[in-house]
């Protein structure tokens, strides 16, 4: 496949309209020795012979390749390219007609069709496609008195891509509205919505948030990669830490947690976890807030705060549908919490997540619900906190010595001593930041009769964290393994474990 990639002549790909490429399942690719090498998926017809032939004006010789490569050939031939968005941006004229701007969008867009001469509408369609590539989780349009900018957060970070004049900005706006069938009258309070796009083969979900601000509307498109966020566990976690959490999800009653701030990857963790369930012999059922991904032979079910659907009242009507394992996206408040407890005390597995900074946070923050200490100690089966820290790029990576500093971080959480780490540089291949891709680091903790007790007997977060130390590493001492493996560097664990070992660190004064 890499081989005909290479041979792409973008001049060549031109002449072939991509929808009539993708309809017929034929590529020109290159001319050679005055002949056309045109690919395809399976013998074709003699009208698109013909239709080649009148196109492209040279004889045809045709290569097969199977379907998958071709999606993955024709999504090159046609990339747009990275700096398109900067460039329409700079040519984007401030006489936008609205009326135009509003004509009907299709449920579903392939953004590799849109060859719409509508300075906007193209803009916004190359936003979308090179932030697909990028793997940007969020597409920001934010304005401030003077000017505008867009943003993409990728591997966690905001980065500016394109600087479309200030007066364009409302325009901008109303077509992402119309977009995700938003009131683009309505400035003055927050809305949300969503949308769905393409990338040839690639199908994508877009959630779109609008926020009034004084200086204008800001939007937040959150891009759900249907294809990059349903991952198996074994991808996400190795070793013991894979082996306790499947342990945990395959208990018959109980409740798992997963705790960390807000796009640590707790959803992803936990659709990876019932992915590893058995959906054709159990009833998996969710209620989600949003739903983000749809689950092959999951029920799932989304709160709706217009008509008072929430969490807890979702969960109840699940519990009458005879479930076996309980998907609940967030336990928000003691109401919920009691259902999920009282829902494992009745032989289900629930699984849920909270936002604490640590995994033992978790029990602490249930009792500040209101959750007695004697249904906790019998009914959470074990907690997972996770972080996401930027990878390390391979291709300008480079090992240094490491400083006194550095070495007592290692010695401190006792393991080997340390004489070199890698450290991020900056090339192309990564777009200069030195990082590609993210790793997740945990913390699981499993409670044992000892924990149990404790539980039980109202201990403090101190003296639980201080038996859970004994036998399990923490967030800090697992994102250190990595630095040790030349997977990230020590400046991005301690950037996510921050908050974790000040926690620590209060603890240890106590």
């Amino acid at each position: 496949m890499s081989g005909h990639i290479e041979k792409l002549d973008p001049q060549s790909v031109a002449l072939i309209p991509y929808p009539y490429s993708r309809r017929h399942n034929v590529l020109f690719s290159h001319v050679e020795e005055g002949v056309a090498k045109v690919l395809r998926v399976e013998p074709v017809s003699l009208p698109i012979v013909t239709e080649l032939r009148r196109r492209i004006g040279k004889p045809l010789d045709f290569s097969d390749v199977s379907k998958t490569e071709f999606e993955e050939i024709i999504r090159v031939a046609y990339d747009k390219g990275d700096s398109q968005a900067t460039r329409i941006a700079e040519d984007l004229e401030e006489d936008v007609d609205l009326d135009q701007l509003a004509e009907e969008v299709q449920e579903t867009t392939d953004l590799l069709e849109q060859d719409d001469d509508a300075p906007i509408k193209k803009f916004i369609n190359v936003l979308l496609g090179q932030a697909i590539r990028e793997k940007a989780s969020d597409i920001h349009f934010e304005v401030f008195e003077t000017s505008s900018v867009v943003r993409f957060r990728i591997d966690g970070v905001l980065k500016d891509v394109a600087t479309p004049r200030r007066e364009l900005h409302s325009a901008i706006i109303s077509r992402l509205k119309i977009m995700a069938d938003l009131d683009i009258a309505e400035k003055r309070k927050p809305q949300d919505g969503r949308f769905s796009v393409r990338l040839g083969d690639h199908p994508v979900d877009v959630r779109v948030s609008s926020l009034p601000t004084r200086h204008g509307e800001r939007v937040v498109l959150r891009i759900l990669d249907k294809q990059a966020s349903l991952m198996d566990l074994s991808i996400l976690m190795k070793g013991e830490v894979l082996e306790r959490m499947r342990e945990l999800i395959s208990l018959p009653n109980g409740v798992v947690l997963v705790t960390g701030p807000t796009g640590s990857g707790k959803t992803t963790t936990l659709y990876a976890a019932l992915r590893e369930i058995d959906r054709a012999r159990l009833n998996v059922m969710t209620i989600e807030d949003p739903v983000e991904y749809d689950l092959e032979g999951v029920g799932q079910m989304q709160v709706n705060a217009k008509i008072d659907l929430t969490f807890a009242d979702g969960l109840r009507s699940i519990l009458r549908q005879d479930p076996d394992v309980v998907l609940v996206g967030e336990i928000r408040d003691g109401e919920t919490a009691e259902i999920a407890i009282q829902a494992s005390l009745t032989g289900h597995l629930v699984l849920s997540t909270l936002h604490t900074n640590t995994a033992i946070g978790a029990v602490t923050r249930l009792r500040d619900m209101g959750v007695e200490e004697f249904l906790l100690a019998s009914t959470v089966r074990g907690v997972l906190a996770q972080r996401l820290v930027r990878t390390l790029c391979p291709q300008c990576r480079e090992q240094v010595p490491a400083d006194r500093g550095v070495q007592q971080l290692f010695e401190k959480e006792g393991g080997d001593g340390i004489e070199t780490v890698w450290q991020p540089r900056a090339c192309k291949a990564c777009n200069y930041t030195g990082y590609s891709g993210r790793s997740a680091i945990y913390e699981l903790i499993l409670i044992d009769r000892d924990l149990e007790r404790m539980i039980h007997e109202n201990a403090s977060e101190q003296k639980m964290l201080k038996h859970i130390r004994k036998h399990t590493q923490g967030l800090e001492a697992n994102g250190l393994a990595l630095v040790r493996r030349g997977e990230t560097s020590v400046d991005e664990v301690l950037r996510v474990t921050r908050d974790v070992t000040e926690a620590s660190q209060v603890f240890e004064k106590a």
